[in-house]
């Protein structure tokens, strides 16, 4: 691939909601967001993506110091064991 071919995007940057939403038939109303905020983005904790559970396992220096200095924590990071490569 020469990155000419389209590549599926499963999210792109923006509000995050708790409560994904889609219309099974026009005219339904659409519930009220309900979006993930920092206080739910702990690393350890497992949050609902679009129907997929994603597990918080690492986070970068400048979120490691927004919690830091925001909400006074330390986000720590888990080590995940992956298993050697077989070719």
């Amino acid at each position: 691939n020469a990155g000419c071919a389209p590549y599926p995007i499963f999210w792109r940057r923006s509000p995050l909601r708790k409560n994904p939403y889609i219309a099974p038939a026009p005219g339904m109303l659409e519930p009220p967001p309900v979006i993930y905020k920092p206080e739910d983005l702990i690393v350890g904790e497992t949050i609902d993506v679009l129907g997929r559970e994603i597990v918080l396992y690492d986070c970068d220096d400048f979120t490691r110091s927004f919690y830091r200095s925001y909400m006074g924590m330390e986000q720590a990071s888990i080590k995940i064991d992956h298993p050697p490569l077989t070719h």
